[in-house]
C-alpha cells in the first residue's frame, strides 16, 4: 500500500523526463539492483525515441528485467526508480546496450533526526573511486557534517556513487570520513558534494554528533557566548594537528 501512495502514475514519456530532472547531466554512471542479479554498475548515456540508453554488464541482457536506481541526498531521503529493460543488445566483451523505460518513481522521505554541524573549513579529500576521475588527492571546503552524511564545496567534477575521503579539522581534533556520493549541484565556481557517510571511527561520528547538538543549541540561543577569540586561538593548533592526521589517515585507508 505504501508503495501505491508514491508511486508515479506519469506516462512513460513524463517520466522519462522526471528522472532526468533527479539524475546528473548524461553521460552518468549509476548503480542499479535487481533481487535476481544484485548490483551492477550501468552507463545512462543518452535517450531516443522515448528510451534510456545505457549500458552494463552482459548480466542484465535479460528483455523485461526489472532494474532498481537508488537516488539519494546526504540525508537518505530521495527516489527510487524502477527502470524496465525494454530491449537489450549484445555489444562487445561483458557489454549490453540496454533500452530502458521509467515504470515508477517513489518518493522516499529523508532522516533529519541527525543535527548538522554547518562549518566553513578548508580539508584534504582524497578521491578513492570513481567514474571519471582516477585517485587523487584535492581541496575541499567542508559545508557541514553529520553522524550519517556530509556535504563539500569543489572545483573537481565528481559523480553521483564516487567514493571519496577527507579530513577535517573540528573541535580540537580532526576526524576522517569516508562517504559516497549522493547529490552533486553544480555552481559557477565550485561544486557543492553531498555525500553519504559509509565508514568513520566511532569516536569521531560521536565527536560530529555531539558538537552537532551544541551548534544546534546555540542557534536556539542568539545571546549566548560563541567564543570566536578561543576558536581563533586553537586554529593553528589544529591546523598543525589536521596536517598529521591527514598523511596517517591516507596511508591507513590505502593500506587496507
Amino acid at each position: 500500500m505504501t508503495g501505491m501512495l508514491f508511486s508515479s502514475n506519469e506516462p512513460p514519456d513524463d517520466a522519462l523526463s522526471r528522472l532526468l530532472g533527479l539524475v546528473p547531466t548524461l553521460p552518468t554512471e549509476v548503480t542499479v539492483s535487481c533481487p535476481e542479479l544484485g548490483d551492477a554498475r550501468i552507463l545512462l548515456a543518452d535517450v531516443d525515441r522515448g528510451h534510456l540508453i545505457a549500458y552494463g554488464p552482459q548480466a542484465l541482457m535479460q528483455d523485461g528485467l526489472l532494474l532498481t536506481l537508488p537516488l539519494r541526498d546526504s540525508s537518505g531521503g530521495g527516489h527510487d526508480v524502477v527502470l524496465r529493460v525494454a530491449s537489450s543488445f549484445y555489444q562487445v566483451g561483458d557489454q549490453t546496450m540496454l533500452h530502458l523505460i521509467p515504470e515508477t518513481i517513489e518518493m522516499r522521505p529523508g532522516h533529519r533526526e541527525n543535527p548538522r554541524y554547518v562549518v566553513d573549513e578548508a580539508a584534504d579529500a582524497y578521491v578513492l573511486e570513481a567514474a571519471k576521475l582516477t585517485p587523487r588527492s584535492f581541496q575541499v571546503r567542508v559545508a557541514d557534517l553529520s553522524e550519517t552524511g556530509f556535504a563539500f564545496l569543489t572545483e573537481l567534477e565528481l559523480s553521483v556513487n564516487d567514493a571519496v575521503m577527507l579530513t577535517v579539522s573540528i573541535g580540537e581534533r580532526p576526524v576522517t570520513v569516508q562517504g559516497r556520493v549522493r547529490r552533486v549541484d553544480a555552481a559557477p565556481l565550485r561544486n557543492r558534494i553531498a555525500c553519504e557517510t559509509t565508514r568513520v571511527q566511532e569516536w569521531d561520528r560521536r565527536a560530529i554528533g555531539r558538537l552537532a547538538r551544541i551548534q544546534e543549541e546555540l542557534l536556539e540561543r542568539p545571546d549566548a557566548d560563541r567564543r570566536p577569540d578561543v576558536a581563533e586561538a586553537r586554529a593553528q593548533s589544529r591546523r598543525e594537528q589536521h596536517q598529521l592526521q591527514v598523511r596517517m589517515a591516507l596511508r591507513r585507508f590505502s593500506g587496507e
